[in-house]
C-alpha cells in the first residue's frame, strides 16, 4: 500500500471529508491571505486553500518528503492557482520569516514528528499577530474496535499506539501543546468517526503492517493474528462489527500583542 494510494483512500471516506470541512470552517480563510499547509503531502489541501485565497493571496505547502512535493507540483501544474510547494522541516520552518502568514493548517502531522511542540512553536513564529492555526490529530489510544476478542484487541491497539505511531496520543495533548507554544483563544472539538465495514477499517489501520510488526517483535502469534481477523470478518457478516476513531480539532490564535 503506497502512501499516495493511502492518502487518496482516506480522502474518499465520508468521515474524513466531514472533519476536513470542519477544519476549513474553523480556519476561516479569506481572499488575499497567505496560508501555510504544514505537512502538505501530495498538496490536495493546499490546492483547496489556494482556491479560497484567490489570485491576491497565496497558499504554501511544506513537507519533508521530496516525493510528496514532486506529486504536489504535478497535481498543481497548469491549473493557475496561487500555490507553492517547498521541501522543509516542520520543526524549524527556517526559510520563512517571522509573522508572515495569516493562517496555518496542519492535519495528522504532529503525530509523526520528533518534537510536536517545536513544530507548533515554529508555526507560532511564522504567523502574523492575530493569525489562526487549525490542527487536527487522532488519539490512537481511544480507538474502539468491537467484533473480536477484547483482550487481543486491546493488545493490538496498545501496540499500534505505542510502537507504530511516534506520538500515538497526541490528540488529547493538542490543546496543552498549543498553549505551551504561546497560542491563546483555544477551541477544541472532538471528532468521532464510526466505521462498520471491516475491510475498510483494516485498511485505515494498516492492519497488515501492524500485525506483521507485532509478529516480528514476538508480541503476537500467527495463530492469534488469523483468529483475530477471522473473528472480525465473522462479526462483519453478522453486522456486529464497529470501529470508532477519536480525534481532535484545535483552533488557536496568536496574540495581537
Amino acid at each position: 500500500m503506497s502512501q499516495q494510494w493511502y492518502n487518496q483512500f482516506l480522502r474518499e471516506l465520508a468521515q474524513v471529508q466531514a472533519y476536513k470541512k470542519r477544519m476549513f470552517d474553523l480556519l476561516k480563510v479569506q481572499e488575499g491571505q497567505l496560508v501555510l499547509d504544514v505537512g502538505c503531502g501530495d498538496g490536495a489541501d493546499t490546492l483547496r486553500l489556494a482556491r479560497l485565497v484567490g489570485g491576491s493571496g497565496s497558499a504554501v505547502g511544506i513537507d519533508t518528503s521530496m516525493d510528496a512535493i514532486v506529486e504536489a507540483f504535478r497535481r498543481s501544474e497548469g491549473i493557475g492557482l496561487p500555490v507553492e510547494f517547498w521541501v522543509m522541516d516542520a520543526h524549524r520552518l527556517i526559510l520563512i520569516k517571522d509573522a508572515y502568514f495569516h493562517r496555518c493548517f496542519c492535519d495528522r502531522v504532529l503525530q509523526h514528528l520528533q518534537d510536536p511542540l517545536q513544530a507548533l512553536t515554529a508555526m507560532f513564529r511564522v504567523l502574523k499577530p492575530g493569525g489562526i492555526a487549525v490542527c487536527h490529530e487522532p488519539d490512537w489510544g481511544l480507538l474502539s474496535i468491537q467484533g473480536a476478542s477484547r483482550e487481543l484487541t486491546v493488545r493490538i491497539i496498545d501496540y499500534l499506539t505505542r510502537n507504530m505511531i511516534r506520538n500515538g496520543t497526541i490528540g488529547t495533548q493538542l490543546s496543552t501543546l498549543l498553549f505551551q507554544a504561546g497560542f491563546e483563544g483555544l477551541q477544541v472539538h472532538k471528532q468521532e468517526g464510526e466505521f462498520v465495514d471491516v475491510e475498510e477499517a483494516l485498511k485505515i489501520l494498516r492492519a497488515d503492517a501492524v500485525l506483521e510488526r507485532m509478529w516480528a517483535a514476538g508480541a503476537i502469534s500467527q495463530y492469534e493474528q488469523a483468529g483475530w481477523l477471522e473473528q472480525l470478518r465473522e462479526s462483519d457478516q453478522k453486522r456486529d462489527f464497529r470501529m470508532v476513531m477519536s480525534s481532535f480539532i484545535a483552533r488557536a490564535r496568536k496574540p495581537v500583542v
